[in-house]
Order: C-alpha cells, then sequence, then structure tokens
C-alpha cells in the first residue's frame, strides 16, 4: 500500500506539473524561448513571441517574424474537448530580409470554427499582391470542400515567404469552387501560369544550368474534382519545350495518380546551352505513367525521332525497352557533327528488379546493320579522304544475372575489325574487367584515306579493368606503327616499351601528311596519372630519321635538298609534373656530313603551366651548307649558346656567340630581337656573307629587328679602318691618279633601316684627307641588287661612284666635276695649239663675218666631254 502510494503521489505530482507548464503563465514563460529557439533552427526566421498564453480552453498568441510579419491568434481551443474556435490576423510590412520589398502592406486575416475533425475555416486580404479570399470545410483533415479565389499571386514574394531564392518573377492564378455532396467533394479547380521569367545569373549559380536569354514559362492546368476523383488536363509552353497531359487522374483516397504525358522538343539546338553540347533535330516524346504514395509503378514512353522509335516500359520493377529503325545519321546529326555514316540501329532490352542492382537480371541486345561511311562528311571531320564502299556492322549483347553484366561486342568492317570485345560489369559495384583484339590485316587498305603508300597490319590484345568507373588497369600488347608496343597501366602506375615505331606511322595516326620518318625506341615508367602531380621517367631514341623534303619543304616554306637525316635522344625526368629533359640531336646532309648539332641542352617543362625553361648550344660547322634555311649562302662556322623561356605563346631568349671575330649578344622577347655585337672585323663580316674584303677594321654594332613585321634598324660604328686594295680602291686610283688604301678612317657609322628583304642604309667614313658618304643605298638580300650611290672627297677632288649590280658582280660608274672641269682647260689649251684661238680671243673673221669654224669643231670636240 505504501509502494501503491508512492506511485499515485508521483503520477499527481506529473500531472500537476505538466498542467502548471502547459496552462499557467509561469510555465509559458519556460516554453515560449524554447519555441522561439526550435522556430529559428527548422525554418531560419527569427521569431519573437509577444505574447504567447495558452490556457486549458483558449490561446492567445501574438508574434513578430524578421521584425516584418506580425501574426495574431486569439480564440477558444479546447484539446480535451477537440474543439477550435479562433480568429487570425496577418500583417506583412515588408520581405526585404527575405529578398523582396513590399510597396504596400499585405493584410490576412480569418477564422477557424468547428471541431479538429471537422471545422471551417475562412480567410480575406491582401496576401502575395492577390486580393485573396478563401472558405474551406474539412473533415477527418480531408478538404471536402473549397471556395478559392487567388489571383494574380506573386511567384517572387512566395518564394520570398518560402525562405526560397528569388529563382523566378511572374504571376499565377488560383481559382477553385468544390461543394460538400453527401460527404462528397464536388467541384472544379484551376491554376493559371502567366509569364514567368526566370533569374537565369542566380540558376546557373545555385545549379549550373543556363537557360536561354528569353526563356519564360506559361502553362495552365484544369481540373474537375468528383466523389474524392481528381481529372485534370495540364500544358505549358516554354521557348524550347512544350509539355503536357489530356488525362491526368488522381485518387485522393489512395493516393494514386495516373495520367498520360507528351513532350515535343521541335529544335534541339535550343537545349545547347542547358546540356552544354551542340544537338540539332527534333524529337516527340509521349506516354502513360501511374505512381501510388510517391512511388513509380509504372511507366510507358514512346520516343520518336532519329528516323525511328523507342518503346519503354516500366512496370513496377521490370523494364522492357525496344529500339527500333533509328538512322545512324540522324543520331550523329544530334550531336551537331557531319553525317559521316549511315545505318540502322535496332536493340531490345529486358531488365528485371532494377531498383535492386545487385539482384538485376535480364538481356540486352544492338546491333548497327547496313553501316557505311559517308565519303565527303568523313572529310568534313577528318580532313581525310577515304574511298566509296567503306562499310561495317556492329554486334553487342550482354546477358545480366545477379547485377553482373557479361557482354560480347563485335565491330566488323572491311578496314578494320575491333572483335572479341568481351567482359564483365558488376552494375552493383561499377567494376569492370575486359579483353579485346583490335585487327587490321592490311594497311594498305588505309592507303585511301592517309593520301600514302601503307604495308603491314596492325593487330594488338589488350585487356582493362576499373572499379567505380575509374581505370584501374590496362594492359596492351601488340604491333602496330611498324613496331611493337607493350604497355601497362596499374593503379595508376604506367610502364611502357615502344620498340622500332616508324614516325612516318604516327604522322598519319594522328591525320597528318608525314613529314619525315624514323625508328623510334621508347622506355616510359610514370608513377601516377594525377596531371597536377606527374612523377617519372622516360628515354626517347630517334635514329634513322630522313626528312620528307617536299611536304617538310611546304611546312617551313623553304626548298629542302633530298636525302637530310637526323638523330636525336633525350632524357626525361617527371617530378611534381616538371620534366626537366636533356637533348642532342644532328641534321645530317645526304653524304652523313653534320649540318647542325644540338648539344648540352638541358631544361625543364611545367605540364600543367604550360611553360619552358632550357639552356642550349647549338653548332652549325659550315653556314654554307644550310643556305636552304638561312635563304641565301653565308659562309663559316658559328656555334650559339643560350637560354630560353616560353610562357604559352610568349617566347623569350639570349643568344651569345663569336661571330664576324666579334663578341655577339642577342635578346629575344614579345617578337622582337635586339643585338650587339661588339669588336667585330668588317672582314669577317664580308667573308661571312661571301664578298670581296673591302675594309679593315675593328667595330661595334647594335640593332633591333621584329620577328613577326620583319622591320628594323641597326648602327653601326667602326673606330679605326683602312681600305683594302679591290676593284673599288684600282678603280678610284685608275681615275684619280691617288692610292686611298692609305687613309685611316675612324669613328665611321653605317646605318640604316630593314624592310623584310630589303636593306636601306646611310654611311659616313672620315680621314684626314678624304671623306666617304653614301645616303640611300640600297640591298635587296635575296636578289643579291645594290644600288650604292658613294659621294667620295679626296682633297680637292671629288669623286661620285654609282655602284649596281649584284653583290657578287658589282659595277661601278664612276664621276667627278673637278676632274671634268680641269680635263677641260687641259683640253682648251690643245686645241688651241693646234686649231688657233677662238673667234672671241682675237679680232679674225671670216669674209661674211660670220662665225670662225675653228670655233664650232672645238666646241664639237669638247661637247664629247
Amino acid at each position: 500500500m505504501r509502494i501503491l502510494a508512492v506511485i499515485l503521489g508521483l503520477i499527481i505530482l506529473l500531472l500537476f506539473g505538466s498542467y502548471i507548464i502547459a496552462f499557467t503563465d509561469f510555465g509559458n514563460g519556460i516554453v515560449k524561448p524554447y519555441v522561439e529557439n526550435i522556430i529559428k533552427e527548422k525554418s531560419g526566421f527569427n521569431v519573437k513571441f509577444d505574447k504567447f498564453q495558452i490556457r486549458p480552453t483558449t490561446i492567445d498568441i501574438a508574434t513578430n517574424i524578421n521584425s516584418e510579419i506580425n501574426a495574431k491568434v486569439a480564440g477558444g481551443l479546447s484539446v480535451f474537448g477537440q474543439t477550435l474556435d479562433l480568429k487570425y490576423d496577418v500583417v506583412v510590412d515588408n520581405l526585404v530580409s527575405l529578398g523582396v520589398e513590399l510597396k504596400e502592406k499585405m493584410l490576412f486575416s480569418g477564422t477557424a470554427k468547428g471541431k479538429f475533425n471537422d471545422f471551417n475555416a475562412d480567410g480575406a486580404g491582401n496576401l502575395l499582391g492577390s486580393s485573396l479570399k478563401f472558405a474551406a470545410n474539412l473533415k477527418d483533415y480531408k478538404p471536402l470542400a473549397l471556395i478559392l479565389d487567388a489571383k494574380n499571386i506573386e511567384v517572387d514574394k512566395a518564394l520570398a515567404l518560402a525562405s526560397q531564392p528569388i529563382y523566378a518573377n511572374g504571376k499565377i492564378d488560383i481559382v477553385a469552387n468544390i461543394a460538400d455532396e453527401n460527404g462528397k467533394p464536388n467541384g472544379t479547380a484551376n491554376i493559371d501560369v502567366l509569364n514567368i521569367k526566370t533569374n537565369n545569373a542566380l540558376i546557373a549559380k545555385d545549379f549550373n544550368i543556363t537557360l536561354p536569354s528569353n526563356f519564360n514559362a506559361n502553362g495552365a492546368i484544369k481540373a474537375n474534382i468528383k466523389d474524392w476523383l481528381v481529372n485534370a488536363k495540364t500544358a505549358f509552353v516554354t521557348p524550347i519545350v512544350v509539355a503536357g497531359s489530356e488525362n491526368t487522374m488522381y485518387d485522393i483516397n489512395s493516393q494514386t495518380l495516373s495520367s498520360d504525358f507528351r513532350v515535343m522538343i521541335d529544335d534541339l539546338t535550343k537545349f545547347e546551352p542547358i546540356i552544354k553540347q551542340k544537338v540539332v533535330g527534333a524529337l516527340n516524346i509521349k506516354g502513360n505513367t501511374i505512381v501510388t504514395k510517391n512511388q513509380l509503378k509504372n511507366l510507358e514512353a514512346d520516343i520518336n525521332g532519329f528516323g525511328g522509335s523507342v518503346k519503354a516500359v516500366l512496370n513496377n520493377d521490370k523494364l522492357t525497352a525496344k529500339i527500333n529503325s533509328l538512322k545512324l545519321e540522324e543520331l550523329i546529326k544530334v550531336a551537331a557533327l557531319p553525317g559521316f555514316a549511315s545505318g540502322v540501329v535496332n536493340g531490345d532490352a529486358v531488365l528485371n528488379d532494377i531498383k535492386n542492382t545487385k539482384n538485376i537480371s535480364g538481356g540486352i541486345k544492338l546491333t548497327a546493320s547496313n553501316g557505311k561511311l559517308n565519303p565527303s562528311e568523313f572529310k568534313k571531320l577528318t580532313n581525310l579522304d577515304i574511298a566509296n564502299g567503306v562499310n561495317f556492322n556492329l554486334n553487342a549483347n550482354a546477358d545480366v544475372k545477379n547485377g553482373e553484366a557479361k557482354f560480347d561486342v563485335n565491330f566488323l568492317s572491311n578496314l578494320l575489325n575491333l572483335k572479341d570485345l568481351k567482359g564483365t560489369y558488376d552494375i552493383d559495384k561499377k567494376a569492370l574487367t575486359s579483353k579485346f583484339s583490335l585487327n587490321l590485316e592490311d594497311l594498305a587498305k588505309l592507303e585511301s584515306i592517309v593520301g600514302q603508300k601503307l604495308s603491314g597490319k596492325v593487330d594488338i590484345n589488350a585487356d582493362v579493368s576499373a572499379i567505380n568507373n575509374q581505370l584501374k588497369s590496362l594492359n596492351i600488347d601488340g604491333n602496330a606503327l611498324g613496331g611493337n608496343i607493350k604497355a601497362n597501366l596499374k593503379d595508376e602506375k604506367l610502364t611502357a616499351s615502344l620498340n622500332s615505331l616508324l614516325l612516318k606511322d604516327i604522322f598519319i595516326l594522328i591525320g597528318s601528311k608525314s613529314l619525315a620518318n624514323a625508328t623510334i625506341n621508347a622506355d616510359v615508367n610514370l608513377n601516377g596519372l594525377d596531371m597536377k602531380n606527374i612523377n617519372g621517367t622516360a628515354k626517347v631514341n630517334i635514329k634513322d630519321g630522313l626528312i620528307y623534303e617536299a611536304e617538310m619543304g611546304k611546312i617551313l616554306e623553304k626548298k629542302l635538298p633530298s636525302g637530310l637525316k637526323f638523330s636525336a635522344n633525350t632524357d626525361v625526368n617527371i617530378q611534381k609534373s616538371i620534366a626537366n629533359f636533356d637533348v642532342i640531336a644532328n641534321l645530317l646532309a645526304n653524304n652523313g656530313k653534320n649540318l647542325i648539332e644540338v648539344k648540352n641542352t638541358k631544361g625543364s617543362f611545367d605540364i600543367n603551366q604550360n611553360s619552358l625553361k632550357s639552356v642550349f648550344e647549338l653548332d652549325i660547322p659550315e653556314l654554307k651548307n644550310i643556305s636552304f634555311l638561312t635563304d641565301r649562302v653565308l659562309y663559316g662556322p658559328i656555334n650559339l649558346k643560350g637560354d630560353a623561356q616560353k610562357q604559352g605563346e610568349n617566347l623569350s631568349a639570349n643568344i651569345s656567340s663569336k661571330l664576324f671575330n666579334g663578341d655577339l649578344n642577342a635578346n629575344l622577347k614579345d617578337n622582337k630581337l635586339v643585338v650587339n655585337l661588339t669588336k667585330f672585323t668588317a672582314k669577317g663580316l664580308t667573308d661571312m656573307l661571301g664578298f670581296d674584303n673591302i675594309y679593315n677594321g675593328i667595330g661595334d654594332m647594335a640593332a633591333d629587328y621584329n620577328l613577326a613585321t620583319q622591320i628594323g634598324k641597326f648602327n653601326v660604328l667602326v673606330d679605326e679602318g683602312r681600305l683594302v686594295k679591290n676593284n673599288f680602291t684600282q678603280t678610284i686610283a685608275t681615275f684619280t691618279g691617288r692610292d686611298i688604301t692609305d687613309e685611316i678612317y675612324r669613328n665611321s657609322k653605317i646605318y640604316g633601316t630593314i624592310d623584310k628583304n630589303l636593306i636601306d642604309f646611310n654611311a659616313d667614313m672620315n680621314a684626314t684627307r678624304s671623306q666617304i658618304n653614301v645616303t640611300n643605298g640600297k640591298f635587296n638580300t635575296v636578289t643579291k641588287a645594290i644600288n650604292v650611290p658613294v659621294k667620295m672627297n679626296y682633297e680637292k677632288t671629288d669623286i661620285a661612284i654609282n655602284i649596281t649590280g649584284a653583290s657578287d658582280n658589282p659595277k661601278y660608274n664612276i664621276s667627278s666635276d673637278y676632274i671634268k672641269g680641269k680635263a677641260l682647260k687641259e683640253l682648251d689649251r690643245f686645241l688651241d695649239k693646234k686649231l688657233g684661238k677662238s673667234k672671241s680671243d682675237s679680232n679674225e673673221t671670216n669674209s661674211t663675218g660670220g662665225i670662225n669654224k675653228n670655233d664650232v669643231i672645238k666646241d664639237l670636240i669638247k661637247g664629247l666631254f
């Protein structure tokens, strides 16, 4: 009895405590902050109760939400009697905190009266931009009667009130007139969607979906309600798709939806911004579906397009699909590619228990028959020419059991065969294992494609595995590209051995004309395929190289000699995606003579930054042997050393060398070449150019040249020098009787401009007794044509020498007013002795008083000069 008394006491104490907490000011004061916090955690709204009073038969609550919404509920509410008689008022001053600024307040008020399982509710006011009013009756917590007039509901305000981002704006009309007929709802309900416009930037940010700039939506739902059944018609129209249904049925009691549907897309290109893939064509989808308690029970879909159709049925957990006569060329065009192939695609699929990936079973068959490549469209895609009559067929089968698919695929054509592609795929684990063979019996079949003579065959065997759709291992072994390929990839570690591959076949593989041929051997070891952190080594040897002068000449825009040979070796060490390399290479003439040697060349290449740093040495034993590259014959050896950097498309370099017996330092940056040449000899310059030596002296040169525009300028200063005995100085000596090779010219200047192959220059040379000047001298480096007007003064003697012709065969035209005048005076004295003085110097006249005939003869003779 004592224990029973204690238990009864505890029960009474709990009931008393619960009553105090639930129905007294003291208890309400304790509960109120907890309720505020729970609402804030669940909704994000900052809720403050101005009044929170709950009694056994009444409530009186006033709350403020985000300092913008005020709501009041007051009246009778009996938990024990299960009755309510309430009035409510809502005033919305603004929704700025939710992203929408109201132009006017929203006001709404109404009542709710009756029993919990059978009550009436009504309301009216300005809500979400609509002058909304409603009256409803709910029985057993189901809407039995409803009169609703809610036109011009503003979507952005509704989203804000639902605490959602403002993804769209526009208006929605909702009108309902449903009456209670013998305890069942009967009436109509209509929803109209009016010019909904989306916030494309926000949708792209949150969902990574890019909608067209003019995207908008309009639609309507027309529903009839009778005996707990809803029958509706739906239509939605947007710029990219039209969708709707003619007969939608919803059973309120069983919560079962059954409906037809249709989707029409007249132009798939409008979907490109959304799916980020070029597509073309049209698509028409129609079907039926059944959904019970939010669970898909049945789906039937007919897809018409691509020249054929696809029929699919999902019934509970069984999927049946049939592909009928899809045109391959139409499927290709969907991807906005040229219709390079035609054929007919058919297929069947039956899969059971598709919701349970561990137990899926069934089979899939797919065929592409009567396949044919279209030569003209294939060339648009690949820039390769193929012959007519390239046919192919594809057969693919898969048997699925206990979630594992065993597949067998063969692609057969009169060009190449991909056969015995067999393997398994675990659907639940997403694990793949497979083997296949690629076979091309005679490469000559590809001659029409690559436009070159081919021979040999391709025979490759491979196996592959993947887990979670990530490549796990790959093994390749076979003959291709004229040699043998072995490669193993496992856990992102790659080991590859390439033996005796032919360079010409690699050019063909990448769709290029063969520029050269060589035998390539390589060993590659990589400890990972993460492009941000590649580590490993590679050794490449290229031997017996032969340049195809015709094709390479087109690329270089040079006329190359036949029989050019080359070889190269490189060692690469890769650490954290930076490849450090060491290269040696040689270019040889057809007689084996070394033309160019690349040596002591080392550097690094950042794979992720696409940047290069390198030091190099280029040795050319004789420049005249590479005149096919320099576009003119130069003479002598040259050795170039330097460093280079390349970032993206930007290349810079520093070069040093011994040139013209002087020191060359050059810098290249942004296509601008700046050259400084110090202490060079004029003889070294003329020797390299292949000219006769005309000057002995030492000088400095500064020049800059734009490689893109081929425009530049130069300035040469020779401290001290002498003209040497040659045709030029001998001609002057013969004409003047003076030897100018004894003259010492100091601070001589030669300066000018370069415009592609044309050099315009000026020269100033000064000695004690002579000066030499050139103004607007011209030299064409391609034709070797020269036009050099030389003005020379030796003491009192002036000489004009016009040098024309070609640099290797110059012609001299010499004149001098001083010498001409002196010669005429001497001639005049001579003629006076022989013919007598002129009339102006004597009083003699002829018998008729006319001109003296001796004067006429003297003038004629002097006129010859």
